[in-house]
């Protein structure tokens, strides 16, 4: 496997006036090489930038040939190290810490080179494969911080969480991050703005913005392309994905630098400098080149573990180290300096991968032209302001009464459900005094609009208020909703009595239905008793709990054509019968930005820009009025030894120049040289979208397999066998036993507190089948032995001690997990549990140890959470999806333990899916009463399955 060395650039800020003593940095950019007053050594770099370097020379001296790499599809990572105050986020992202405008830095300037490439060779593709080939861009970001050794999402509309680093097959991932996709250079400095207002900053002795936390924002382009013409049924295509990451790291100082600065800006300084020096650890290790280097300390702090695949790994890296020139900091910047030059001994080993992947289902696939004018059908882009930008499609005058529909939650759900409806009601009304204005929404998260699917069903009336007031309406003169819909409909009626004057829902999905005796709106309920997916025993509880309704069930196995002849007729029926006593008051109407036909919309948002669509982040040129065409010079003008010819490969996606003499290939036309082809057509604006189906909305996250490393089963061996630590409790390993799924290895002891009772690698929660008949690598252990030949007497011993400990707790086991069984329309009948399994030491009665369990089904949403008061506790739930499920386990009050709760997602892969927790209580707890007014214990499921009640 070809390696390459990390790269590493020098860059001295000019002195300031806050500085200490004069300049003592000498740099000299052709020999490349840096040197300190009154020092004798002088450290060399591959560039070395002094203090006059403008952003622009910094980009295109060493970070062009990272993007030119990345764009092929390898991954790249840029590092930006140096004490605090040396200019790190100035080069990064730009003055003021992002806040600036006026010089902007590497990340905003990749971005703006970024889409003018990829346009281009969208638009090259295009004509030279011709129209039987696709090729299309995707690009995401995602921006978090590492402060305090915690992992913080800095894109999320919530409240900054922390977020947990999984391992898979090698490769460590941020779970849980947000991936915002990103049109154009606006939309990644919006991105930057965004994060950079929610990281943790703070005034120093330094200066007044100090970054205190290293902040990582990674750029994902992903490159889906495929041809028609040899694919018959179309169900294929090529996928390359590579990511950029930009690392602003938090600078290292000296404690008595801040003197005067509270106690918060120290601990923060000594966590920035422990996870500095946790890095300068895995950088000396790593520099060592030896085969017989010890084990690489990755997991020794969260950022080393972050940068895992940066250094050592698959990736092309450039390290930009800034340095202060002044004489107050000549010890920080020698130590800044030694710590670069060790930096360029690392080799990686990039890789870039090509797989063919299956392409999927597109609920916007039948979105097509309307045809008619009469009936107005367009679509629209809804400015909310509070939840971003929702996609839409409308029908009739905007200045009539709004009807507002809510789709469900399966997978290929979007607004195009409720096509067929809203025409069926708009030819029932049209010429009559009763029209209305429909308006079917694309949830977040759903069909084309961006965001967190979780919104609609956490915050269903914020959403729809926010939505309703942003289309010009006080209230809604009806809200349709439709399974997972209509449990939003009703919860943001429950939330917001005013918001709408009727309700209609089409099939029973809702939790608590006995809530809604407090909805006073005429309510139109239709159910099919054939649809296992929706089981009518909840909308029969709907009928008995609802003040005011209407009901229907009907059986789609009798009569399959009864909603189409049925639902448009019954709503207007409702609307006559329960004609609304109340004003319908509106705001003046807002027509948001409109296009003709269902596939265009237009933004003169102030910005001058032509069209701008959002559809799902794929790059396309489009075909209007604002085209122009560029033609390359003339062959002529140049010697025939500078002409080339441009050619697109279906293997790899990319456009490559052929000198039409020599037959030499590149990738990028020299400099001077001309590009003998047809013209091409572009436009004047950035941001290019289209409708298509090679990315679906609901396909956003990157395969984490799609670029590992490949090595041989020799290499692989070697590899593992100069691990020396246990990848849970992080001490020298002991009678190894290595998980065959993920790879991870861990003493014995670990392995008896773990993998003995759950399927699951508690690392990174990789499943593990036969956990029960796992053994211990003899070879591996001999390895260890040898060069740790204490280890044989101190580690059973230790093992003991913790054993003994360990005894002096009652300890039993806690099993919980959930079932799924398929069920009509793709959904699953799921039966969430938590039960004790069986004790393990102690007498504590397990037939009475449980008081109730209550089942969070939405933990975002206030008062959700359902009481099981009795045996068995369990929760049963008909949902399409996965969806959160946390439990809090209350024992029986004789005991005076504090609640257990437990973080917990429902799993449909499997017909029953079982964790289990072992529960150690001591006995002060036991003998303790006041413990009933202790907080409740989280349970986190890593690195242990233990849990202590203390």
């Amino acid at each position: 496997m070809s390696t390459e060395r990390v790269r590493v650039a020098l860059r001295a800020r000019p002195l300031l006036s806050r500085d200490i003593g004069e300049d003592i940095i000498r740099c000299d950019n052709k020999s490349s090489s840096v040197e300190l007053s009154n020092h004798g050594e002088c450290f060399y770099y591959d560039h070395v930038f002094g203090p006059e370097t403008k952003q622009s020379v910094v980009f295109n001296t060493c970070v062009s040939p990272i993007l030119e790499s990345w764009i092929e599809g390898y991954n790249g990572c840029i590092l930006a190290y140096g004490q605090t105050g040396s200019g790190k986020t100035y080069t990064m992202i730009g003055d003021e810490g992002g806040k600036g405008t006026e010089k902007s830095g590497i990340i905003p300037a990749v971005a703006e080179k970024l889409f003018i490439i990829i346009q281009k060779e969208q638009q090259q593709f295009a004509i030279l494969m011709g129209q039987d080939c696709e090729s299309q861009f995707q690009v995401r970001v995602s921006f978090v911080e590492v402060y305090k050794d915690d992992v913080y999402e800095l894109l999320g509309q919530k409240e900054k969480s922390t977020l947990a680093l999984r391992e898979q097959s090698g490769k460590v991932f941020v779970s849980g991050a947000v991936e915002r996709i990103v049109n154009s250079t606006r939309d990644v400095k919006k991105a930057i703005q965004d994060g950079t207002n929610k990281r943790v900053t703070g005034q120093t002795s330094v200066h007044e913005y100090s970054s205190r936390s290293h902040a990582c924002f990674t750029i994902v382009l992903e490159h889906r392309w495929c041809n028609n013409k040899h694919d018959a049924n179309n169900k294929n295509m090529n996928k390359k994905v590579s990511s950029l990451t930009f690392v602003d790291l938090a600078g290292s100082e000296q404690s008595s630098a801040n003197q005067g600065i509270n106690g918060v800006r120290f601990s923060e300084g000594v966590s920035i400098n422990m996870g500095l020096l946790a890095l300068g650890n895995v950088i000396e290790s790593l520099s060592q080149n030896k085969s017989n280097a010890s084990h690489v300390p990755y997991r020794d702090s969260t950022l080393t573990r972050l940068l895992q695949n940066s250094l050592g790994g698959n990736s092309k890296t450039l390290m930009i180290t800034c340095v202060s020139p002044g004489a107050g900091d000549k010890e920080q910047t020698l130590s800044t300096l030694k710590y670069a030059s060790n930096t360029r001994s690392i080799k990686n080993a990039p890789k870039t991968t090509i797989t063919q992947v299956e392409r999927e289902y597109d609920p916007d696939r039948d979105d097509i032209a309307d045809p008619d004018d009469q009936t107005n059908r367009r679509s629209i882009w809804i400015d909310t302001s509070k939840n971003g930008e929702i996609f839409a499609r409308t029908l009739g005058n905007p200045s009539l009464p709004l009807i507002l529909l809510v789709h469900g939650s399966g997978p290929t759900n979007s607004s195009t459900y409720w096509n067929s409806l809203i025409f069926e009601l708009f030819a029932r009304t049209a010429g009559t005094g009763e029209a209305y204005y429909y308006v079917a929404i694309d949830c977040p998260g759903y069909g084309r609009s961006i965001g967190d699917r979780q919104t609609i069903r956490s915050y269903p009336g914020d959403l729809l208020k926010d939505i309703i007031h942003s289309l010009g309406k006080e209230r809604a003169h009806c809200l349709i909703g439709s399974s997972q819909g209509s449990a939003s409909v009703f919860n943001a009626t429950l939330e917001y009595p005013n918001i709408t004057d009727y309700l209609v829902v089409v099939d029973p999905v809702a939790h608590d239905t006995q809530r809604f005796v407090r909805v006073t709106q005429p309510t139109l309920l239709m159910f099919d008793i054939d649809d296992d997916g929706h089981p009518v025993k909840i909308g029969r509880r709907m009928k008995s709990y609802l003040p005011c309704n209407v009901y229907h069930e009907f059986s789609s196995k009798k009569d399959p054509f009864w909603p189409s002849d049925h639902y448009a007729v019954e709503i207007l029926k409702l609307f006559s019968v329960y004609k609304s006593n109340k004003m319908i008051r509106e705001l003046e109407a807002i027509i948001p930005r409109l296009a003709t036909g269902m596939l265009g919309w237009a933004d003169y948002a102030g910005y001058g820009e032509p069209i701008k669509e959002f559809s799902v982040g794929a790059l396309r040129p489009l075909n209007n009025k604002d085209e122009k065409t560029v033609t390359f010079a003339p062959k002529s003008n140049l010697s025939k030894s500078a002409c080339y010819r441009a050619e697109a490969c279906m293997n790899t996606g990319r456009i490559y120049y052929v000198h039409v003499d020599t037959g030499e290939r590149v990738g990028k036309l020299p400099q001077g040289a001309v590009c003998e082809q047809q013209s091409l057509t572009t436009q004047s604006h950035r941001i290019i979208q289209v409708d298509s189906d090679l990315f679906l909305s609901e396909d956003v996250e990157m395969n984490e397999n799609d670029l590992m490393d490949i090595e041989s089963e020799e290499e692989r061996q070697s590899r593992e066998h100069a691990e020396t630590k246990c990848c849970m409790c992080q001490d020298l390993l002991w009678l190894p036993v290595r998980l065959p799924e993920c790879r991870h290895v861990m003493c014995y002891d670990c392995y008896l507190r773990s993998n003995k009772y759950q399927p699951a690698c508690c690392v990174c929660d990789s499943p593990v089948k036969n956990c029960s008949k796992l053994v211990v690598d003899e070879l591996h252990q001999i390895i260890i032995i040898q060069n740790n030949p204490d280890l044989a007497i101190e580690r059973p011993q230790r093992i003991n001690h913790l054993n003994l400990a360990r005894n002096k707790y009652t300890r039993f086991i806690l099993e919980y997990g959930n079932t799924a069984t398929p069920a009509r329309g793709g959904a699953f009948a799921v039966k969430a549990f938590a039960r004790v399994l069986n004790e393990e030491r102690g007498k504590i009665g397990k037939n009475n140890i449980i008081s109730q369990v209550h089942f969070d089904i939405n933990p975002e949403y206030p008062k959700s959470a359902v009481k099981v008061l009795q045996s068995p506790f369990e929760l049963e739930r008909t949902m399409a999806e996965k969806f959160p499920c946390n439990m809090t386990v209350v024992w029986n009050k004789s005991l005076h333990w504090p609640p257990l709760e437990i973080p917990y997602t429902i799993q449909h892969e499997q017909k029953q899916f079982i964790r289990k927790i072992i529960v150690l209580v001591g006995e002060e707890v036991k003998k303790s009463k006041t413990n009933e007014k202790k907080k409740i214990i989280v349970y986190k499921p890593t690195p242990f399955t233990e849990v202590y009640l203390t």
